[in-house]
């Protein structure tokens, strides 16, 4: 998961801060899978996460079943000759999923309250969810709590990259008219690229001296 801070001046956006974490649907994934190993541990008196190939399989069941309990109240978990010639087949609904991420999702409350505890003097008015496991309503309540006078902006969140590439690509292609009429709609501004950190150089006597300030915009 990674997570940015970025603030409209005059029709330009400015990086303000940015953060990668090892946090997001990845996490879901496993914590849904463990549970499927679970399961079919129980049922057929077995180990089944001991066999790699098995345990893939399951992972890309937990991710398929992420993916359908973001719009559907229940998912089947359908796996052919999983282990030893047997089959799983596991109904897994939309509470119990949110049950078992819920410790995710704790983490990612986490790693929010504690980003914008930096900047305490921002203002956060708009949250744009960018990626498919963003689709998750649990956890776009937990985002909703975490900024109460924020706008979340409803856009599919595996559309949102898409949507603003193309939308820069006809700004810089000067071709107004391709605007889509979305909340993204970027109304004559652009994002402008900045240098992600500072860059220094050694000088005589162990200093360091700043050359390009972090975030200090690109030319184009």
């Amino acid at each position: 998961m990674s997570v940015s801070l970025l603030t409209a001046t005059a029709g330009l956006y400015s990086l303000v801060d940015h953060e990668d974490h090892q946090i997001g649907g990845k996490m879901f994934d496993l914590s849904v899978g463990k549970f499927l190993c679970t399961d079919f541990n129980r049922k057929h008196r077995c180990v089944v996460e001991e066999n790699p190939r098995s345990f893939t399989k399951i992972l890309r069941a937990s991710k398929t079943a992420k993916h359908n309990l973001s719009t559907l109240n229940t998912a089947e978990c359908s796996i052919e000759s999983l282990y030893d010639g047997l089959d799983m087949i596991t109904t897994l609904s939309r509470p119990r999923f949110e049950t078992l991420i819920e410790g995710d999702l704790t983490k990612l409350t986490e790693v929010l309250r504690s980003f914008i505890a930096k900047h305490p003097d921002r203002e956060i008015t708009q949250v744009v969810l960018s990626g498919g496991c963003c689709k998750v309503s649990k956890l776009q309540s937990h985002v909703s709590n975490i900024f109460p006078g924020a706008k979340i902006l409803s856009t599919a969140p595996d559309e949102v990259v898409s949507m603003g590439a193309a939308q820069h690509a006809a700004l810089i292609a000067q071709y107004p008219d391709m605007k889509r009429k979305t909340e993204l709609e970027s109304n004559g501004t652009v994002a402008i690229p900045v240098t992600p950190r500072a860059i220094s150089v050694h000088v005589e006597g162990g200093g360091v001296t700043v050359l390009v300030p972090k975030h200090t915009p690109l030319p184009f």
